[in-house]
């Protein structure tokens, strides 16, 4: 097997386990499940892995964290203004994410509620994307308040850490409720509750 293959393998494998871990949880994803839906074997996925622990460690690492960054912060280093392009964001969640998508939970929610509290590995990993997260908002709305754009009152690490438990708080949520609706009706609130973190001399877009 060339280096190429054994990479291409390796990534099948690893969202494959993502899929079946956010579809059915990890204590209940079979890794018989995960090598037939990447196609593979059981010897290659066991060479990449040694363990179902390490492969999940791996999840989340390799796709939940990149996920995060993705869909919250790369918008947010591509625009001045923090406040627009997490209104714009959180816009275009409501619009365009289906209905089931919401019910099925975040990943990184899902995983934390479920692992936190009978692994530490897992605790800790998640911990850490959910500290990128904070760290990454709170840094972005730091510049906000240089550049003029946010309140100078705001203290930027709450408001990161008041952020990210909106949005997990609200998929839970609609998660448990079988309601995206809920979701909606939370994302509405959280725009409003970003416009009031305006500089006063900046117009709102709402």
């Amino acid at each position: 097997m060339t280096i190429r293959n054994a990479s291409a393998t390796r990534e099948k494998i690893i969202q494959a386990a993502f899929e079946e871990i956010h579809s059915y949880g990890f204590q209940a994803t079979s890794m018989n499940e995960i090598i037939k839906r990447a196609g593979t074997t059981k010897g290659a996925l066991y060479h990449h892995f040694k363990s179902k622990t390490e492969l999940g460690y791996a999840v989340i690492d390799e796709v939940i964290r990149p996920l995060m960054k993705e869909r919250w912060l790369d918008p947010l280093s591509k625009s001045e203004n923090p406040i627009d392009a997490l209104i714009d964001s959180m816009a275009e969640l409501i619009k365009n994410t289906p209905k089931q998508a919401v019910i099925k939970g975040c990943p990184l929610a899902n995983l934390a509620h479920e692992m936190s509290g009978i692994d530490e590995g897992f605790r800790l990993k998640l911990n850490e994307v959910l500290k990128a997260w904070q760290d990454g908002l709170s840094k972005v709305f730091s510049l906000g308040i240089k550049n003029g754009y946010v309140r100078p009152d705001v203290d930027t690490s709450n408001v990161a850490c008041f952020i990210v438990a909106c949005f997990e708080g609200a998929i839970g949520m609609a998660k448990t409720s079988n309601d995206g609706k809920i979701f909606v009706r939370c994302g509405e609130q959280l725009i409003i509750y970003l416009d009031s973190l305006r500089a006063k001399q900046v117009e709102s877009i709402t």
